[in-house]
């Protein structure tokens, strides 16, 4: 059975959601593109080469500690 213009667009949010959640939890940036050295479990040291422009300075936290800071980040506008 062939998919509808809808079933398409379904899947492919579902699979947008689950590429962002898995960023999410791994600590990873959020646009997917690295811009240290760093992995999940050290903080980075360099960047990378190919770097363009200025650098966040949580790029260079490890995955966990990034997750942890957006985990427990406040939300709202209280």
């Amino acid at each position: 059975m062939a998919q509808t213009k809808f079933d398409k667009q379904v899947e492919e949010t579902a699979e947008s959601a689950a590429l962002g959640l898995v960023r999410f939890l791994g600590g990873r940036p959020m646009d997917g593109e690295r811009m240290t050295n760093a992995t999940f479990w050290r903080k980075g040291t360099r960047i990378l080469p190919k770097v363009e422009g200025k650098v966040s300075r949580s790029s260079y936290r490890a995955g966990w500690q990034r997750l942890v800071f957006s985990v427990s980040r406040p939300r709202g506008g209280r």
